[in-house]
């Protein structure tokens, strides 16, 4: 059996770590996500909320709560490398195969809620046959956009992390900015993208590929900055 390289040692010690959080956080989406879902059939919420506000809880709200949960958490729990390497002595891992490891710890951690999410949509659709075409078109559509957005934030979060702001309230203060920042290029690309008449899973697909290309952009930076 082959040794684990420090990236895997990496990997398999944060979702050691992380493991207990990241379940109960997706156990509670999942819970809150059906109830919307389901609350689509029941009078009570329907006579209450707009049709626009019922899509909303089922199509939307449900993408940006896993997509942005898991990353977030692990954002806020992350280290640095002379951090890290301290709490593990044990394991000797390069600032290069740190800084690739850390991305792939976002990376992975973007599809680990996509099951939860079409668990929801599955219920949904059961509840409600009509709301199948708008999870097909504008839930694909926020889906891949929220591809870009969490590697974009990825991105700034990791090579800003070298700057004063990462020290402001334990670095809370970067990752708001970095949030707001992705929001607002998110936004502005999904407006672009909405105009163009193509399929909303083709402009899925291009919000997740410009993803690839910001994150793959933001690990090259933050690799050259850990190596000076």
């Amino acid at each position: 059996m082959c040794a684990k390289t420090p990236i895997k040692s990496y990997l398999a010690i944060q979702l050691r770590t992380h493991r207990k959080s990241v379940v109960i956080a997706l156990i509670t989406i999942l819970i809150v996500g059906v109830a919307l879902a389901i609350g689509r059939a029941i009078p009570a919420i329907t006579n209450i909320f707009s049709e626009h506000m019922l899509n909303e809880f089922v199509v939307d709200i449900p993408v940006k709560l896993v997509i942005l949960t898991v990353p977030i958490i692990l954002f806020f729990k992350s280290k640095t490398h002379k951090e890290w390497q301290e709490a593990h002595q044990d394991i000797q891992i390069t600032k290069k195969d740190f800084a690739t490891a850390t991305y792939l710890e976002i990376f992975l951690s973007t599809f680990v809620g996509v099951p939860v999410l079409f668990t929801i949509w599955i219920v949904a659709v059961l509840v409600d046959h009509s709301i199948i075409e708008n999870i097909l078109t504008i839930g694909v559509f926020n889906l891949g956009a929220g591809f870009f957005l969490i590697w974009m934030m990825t991105a700034l979060v990791y090579t800003l992390r070298f700057t004063k702001l990462a020290k402001i309230n334990q670095g809370a203060v970067l990752l708001v900015i970095c949030l707001f920042a992705s929001l607002w290029t998110t936004m502005g690309l999904q407006s672009l993208l909405f105009s163009m008449e193509m399929p909303f899973a083709m402009k899925a697909v291009i919000c997740m590929l410009i993803g690839l290309v910001v994150i793959v952009i933001g690990w090259s930076i933050t690799t050259k900055l850990y190596a000076k």
